[in-house]
């Protein structure tokens, strides 16, 4: 039998989209049929989150992502993933308290920077997931070493993911922007690249830089359905 996989999503919704859409097609290229997992979604008002994360009320974030696991739990979810980088912030605060087992994006992004041979990495995404050392201090013990931009560069890719990409607006000058940087990090050794918000594979591939690219929304997707089919 194949768990039934929660999804806490809305932030934004296209990128839970993406993650919803990746699921289904690796496991038909996997098993060539439509005997999908089933899979619950719920959609938060994210305005909401976006609010608590300005005013820096990161428990009260906490206290509804852990009703939400309740939710879904009531719903018939064997478990659930978090779809959303920055809201791993919180992991800690719930893990314990959730009802349903709750996956961890960075500990599968670790796995496969650790499978590449790989130590040291860019990490990009919102402000929060770049400044705070949630994420860095998580992959340090796998011994991976993080870089993430300077200051003025954070917030233009916190901008450019909060008022574009999350209205899926894709301008050519940002993907510019975001290259330039990828590539000065690149200079300082970085080897590798992680997409660490579910919105950027939407401006970003493999294409855009010459070193490995660690897209969060294709490994969370592999994490979510291994654990339904485990």
């Amino acid at each position: 039998m194949k768990k039934t996989i929660g999804i806490i999503g809305g932030m934004t919704p296209k990128s839970t989209a993406l993650i919803y859409n990746n699921i289904i097609d690796i496991y038909q290229k996997k098993f060539n049929d439509y005997a999908f997992p089933k899979i619950i979604i719920y959609s938060v008002s994210f305005q909401n989150y976006i609010d608590g994360m300005k005013k820096d009320n990161w428990d009260s974030i906490a206290e509804e992502l852990l009703k939400i696991t309740h939710s879904l739990n009531k719903a018939g979810a064997d478990f659930c993933i978090i779809a959303a980088n920055t809201m791993h912030k919180v992991f800690d605060k719930i893990e314990n308290r959730s009802p349903l087992p709750i996956l961890n994006i960075i500990d599968a992004v670790a796995e496969k920077i650790t499978d590449a041979k790989i130590k040291n990495v860019t990490l990009l995404g919102t402000r929060y997931t770049m400044i705070d050392s949630f994420y860095r201090d998580r992959l340090r013990k796998f011994g991976i070493k993080t870089l993430v931009p300077d200051k003025n560069y954070i917030d233009i890719i916190h901008d450019i993911i909060l008022n574009e990409l999350g209205k899926e607006i894709i301008n050519n000058e940002s993907r510019k922007i975001i290259i330039n940087i990828i590539e000065g990090l690149n200079a300082k050794g970085s080897q590798g690249l992680i997409l660490g918000c579910t919105e950027l594979p939407l401006i970003i591939n493999e294409k855009d830089t010459s070193v490995k690219i660690f897209d969060t929304v294709k490994i969370l997707s592999s994490q979510a359905l291994a654990y339904s089919l485990n």
